[in-house]
């Protein structure tokens, strides 16, 4: 694309269940038909958001999920390439007292992505990871955004 060209993208997430994970890994859990999508990122499989259109995009990755515990968190990171060294999103504490067993997680930031490199989500329980949560993924998404050039 050139620079007169945005390069952006918004999927949706699916509906998924997270039980027994005890590392962040690369997780299955997105739309493979985006809102919108312009510019060389493109999600080519329910793991991968693969940007052919390097550069410094800002990411934005909003989940809300539910748990079968009365005390859970959710914590989510992005990686490049299965690559987990991100910062970690962790506000989604639920203290189910009262029957309120959803909570959301949002992680934002600036990434360099290399060309025809993908993006992936990762998901873990901190407060005990035998926890099941299910991502509600009409009510998650993704985002990215090209905000500047590759750096070589």
């Amino acid at each position: 694309p050139s620079a007169a060209t945005p390069a952006y993208l918004k999927t949706k997430l699916v509906d998924t269940t997270l039980s027994n994970i005890s590392s962040y890994s690369v997780t299955a859990c997105l739309n493979t038909t985006p809102l919108f999508s312009n510019g060389g990122i493109s999600v080519t499989s329910s793991s991968n958001i693969t940007v052919t259109d390097g550069g410094i995009y800002k990411v934005t990755a909003m989940v809300q999920a539910d748990a079968d515990s009365a005390r859970s968190n959710l914590t989510m990171t992005l990686g490049v390439n299965g690559v987990f060294n991100q910062a970690v999103a962790a506000m989604g504490m639920v203290r189910n007292i009262v029957g309120a067993d959803e909570s959301s997680t949002t992680w934002t930031g600036i990434l360099f992505i290399g060309t025809n490199s993908v993006l992936n989500l990762a998901f873990l329980n901190t407060s005990d990871t035998r926890i099941t949560s299910v991502i509600a993924g009409a009510k998650s998404s993704v985002t990215l955004h090209k905000i500047g050039p590759e750096i070589i």
